[in-house]
């Protein structure tokens, strides 16, 4: 008989519509109650990537899953090595499933039970990233300042209207989108068009300040007066345009 293989987030969607009940392992006391950390694991499984971010403030456990641009919430306890929580599989819908798991050195074995009495899907993550902090400030998993990405980028848009009663009429929208060497980032926009009896034009806006990383092949930025850093997008660089993948579609960014 074949093995029927999914990836991790049809495995979550799977236990999802299936009733569970949690799986149950033996805790162990924690060395130290008052650490405050933060960790990031990655693990590729048949060719996808999936980010693990674990948060540790004391014994109380947050972080998320990270795959293909589908982020899934988590929250938990922490007893020294070993892990358990839920996992938040569909935002919204109150959807959950369970997990546990334990930290082996730079290791992090995840295991995640789909059907009562059945053995559980384990996924092995390796850290990639690690700050630790006393307090309990939030913290942020480092990522990296990609050279070939910092500089000044356009995106520009235009609708053009046949005509009617008003005429021909046209509206371009620019989009300028700033990457800084020092991590810093701003996107602004402007805009002008025209008609048989009408114009436009607006002064340039800023749309986003802030901070901006790569992780692997994706773009993540955090907004000014925020902590956490979120993925706006995957990106690859083809023949000196910045192709953006975003849930909207793609955007495509020339120098």
């Amino acid at each position: 008989m074949k093995s029927l293989h999914l990836s991790p987030v049809a495995l979550l969607c799977l236990a999802a519509i299936l009733p569970f009940s949690p799986a149950s392992r033996a805790q162990q006391p924690a060395p130290n109650a008052a650490l405050t950390s933060t960790d990031r694991y990655e693990t590729t499984v048949q060719g996808v990537r999936t980010e693990l971010l674990l948060r540790r403030d004391g014994l109380r456990l947050s972080g998320q899953l990270t795959e293909s641009g589908l982020v899934m919430p988590l929250t938990g306890q922490a007893q020294g090595t070993r892990l358990s929580g839920r996992i938040n599989v569909l935002a919204g819908t109150g959807l959950s499933l369970p997990f546990d798991a334990d930290q082996r050195g730079d290791m992090l074995h995840l295991h995640i039970a789909l059907l009562p009495g059945q053995p559980t899907t384990t996924l092995v993550f390796q850290r990639v990233g690690a700050a630790t902090a006393v307090g309990a400030a939030a913290l942020t998993p480092v990522g990296a300042i990609e050279p070939a990405l910092v500089g000044r980028w356009v995106r520009e848009t235009v609708i053009n209207s046949p005509g009617g009663a008003g005429g021909f009429a046209s509206f371009a929208t620019v989009r300028t989108l700033a990457l800084g060497r020092d991590g810093r980032a701003r996107q602004s926009v402007r805009s002008a068009g025209g008609g048989g009896s009408w114009s436009h034009a607006s002064n340039d806006e800023t749309e986003f300040s802030g901070r901006w990383q790569v992780r692997g092949q994706e773009l993540w930025v955090v907004p000014d007066g925020q902590s956490q850093f979120v993925a706006a997008g995957r990106y690859a660089l083809i023949d000196g345009r910045l192709v953006v993948y975003t849930a909207q579609g793609r955007e495509i960014w020339t120098r």
